[in-house]
């Protein structure tokens, strides 16, 4: 999955001009709470939520501001996707 978000993210931040992301998964899906902690985004708030499975009903917000992701990039990209890093 990490290497879906990588180009997505650059698209985002670099192409459409985001200054920031917000993401947010059900508390309990490590996955994808991994991912993020792992790409450089910060747990701002567990909030209720509703989900298709009821044995979710929270949810963690992230945020990825635009200069944590470039410094995330200019520390991995060589080792995880080649794209031009600005």
């Amino acid at each position: 999955m990490t290497e879906a978000v990588i180009p997505v993210t650059d698209l985002a931040f670099q192409n459409l001009g985001f200054e920031q992301l917000i993401f947010c998964n059900a508390v309990g899906n490590r996955r994808s709470h991994n991912i993020k902690l792992k790409t450089g985004a910060t747990l701002v708030d567990v909030a209720p939520a509703r989900f298709v499975d009821p044995g979710y009903s929270q949810r963690e917000v992230w945020r990825l501001t635009k200069d944590d992701w470039l410094t995330w990039r200019r520390s991995t990209a060589d080792a995880i996707a080649p794209t031009t890093v600005r």
